[in-house]
């Protein structure tokens, strides 16, 4: 049997028994239950084709469940408008997803426009989030994102997923199309980040080590199930299975496919 963790009090986002397929196919997901505690990071890491960026999109309903429930900060997200619900989780993808055609402080802006916030909160916004990541407002606010390097990009892209102040980010292969260099600088800058602002964070990733160093809770998908569940020490003591030690080694062999929708597939007992 995997290996999981204890639950948790206080849980912000709460997957029960989540199923997903697609139309009349195999199921992508099998029947998924996971915890993340208020305040935390839970990494969700495994091989192409193991279903972490569908349970990644799950949680802010750009997948629905087939079958189960997600619950975010106590409440069924089928039940919330989806709009809504979005505006209230931070939502960072590789390459930040930045609007080409818009300033970086235009783009940073969007939800907080949206929301109705008046240009003079905005703006405040904007200059705290561009301090606290390392960007020089009167440098790059007015900069498009073709101005920018790739790690600056990804400083925008976290800005703007911070603009609302959201208590939930996700982050969907953040430093992933990074040079070394550049990964290794902006992994260090969200360490300290997180800390000082407390967000609730799952971050989709192919690599363990990253994992190790990012998240509280380590979170291993093969094949659409949930191989081990624990914190990276609990994990490098007792690996859970064959598996989970060749990821430990970094000798994964990829299982099949991209992530979503064509995600490995699993047949359910039924």
């Amino acid at each position: 049997m995997p290996k999981r963790a204890n639950k948790r009090k206080d849980a912000m986002i709460k997957l029960e028994r989540v199923e997903k397929r697609y139309g009349q196919g195999p199921y992508v997901l099998a029947g998924i239950d996971l915890e993340v505690a208020r305040g935390s990071t839970m990494a969700l890491v495994g091989p192409s084709g193991c279903g972490k960026t569908t349970t990644l999109k799950l949680i802010n309903r750009l997948v629905r469940p087939t079958g189960g429930r997600v619950l975010v900060d106590g409440h069924d997200i089928a039940q919330r408008d989806v709009a809504e619900l979005r505006r209230g989780i931070g939502y960072v993808v590789q390459e930040a997803g930045l609007f080409p055609h818009m300033t970086a402080a235009e783009n940073v802006d969007v939800v907080p426009r949206l929301l109705g916030f008046p240009a003079e909160r905005r703006e405040r916004r904007r200059r705290e989030l561009f301090e606290l990541l390392g960007l020089e407002h009167g440098r790059f606010a007015d900069r498009y994102p073709l101005e920018l390097s790739g790690g600056q990009r990804q400083r925008v892209g976290l800005a703007r997923a911070l603009a609302a102040n959201p208590e939930v980010l996700l982050m969907d292969e953040p430093f992933g199309a990074l040079d070394p260099v550049i990964r290794r600088r902006l992994q260090r800058e969200f360490i300290d980040l997180k800390s000082k602002l407390g967000k609730t964070v799952v971050i989709v990733t192919h690599d363990m080590e990253e994992a190790f160093l990012l998240a509280d809770q380590v979170a291993i998908l093969r094949r659409g199930a949930l191989e081990q569940l624990g914190s990276p020490a609990e994990i490098k003591r007792a690996p859970a299975s064959d598996f989970v030690r060749q990821m430990l080694g970094h000798e994964v062999t990829v299982d099949a496919g991209d992530d979503d929708p064509a995600e490995e597939t699993v047949q359910v007992s039924r």
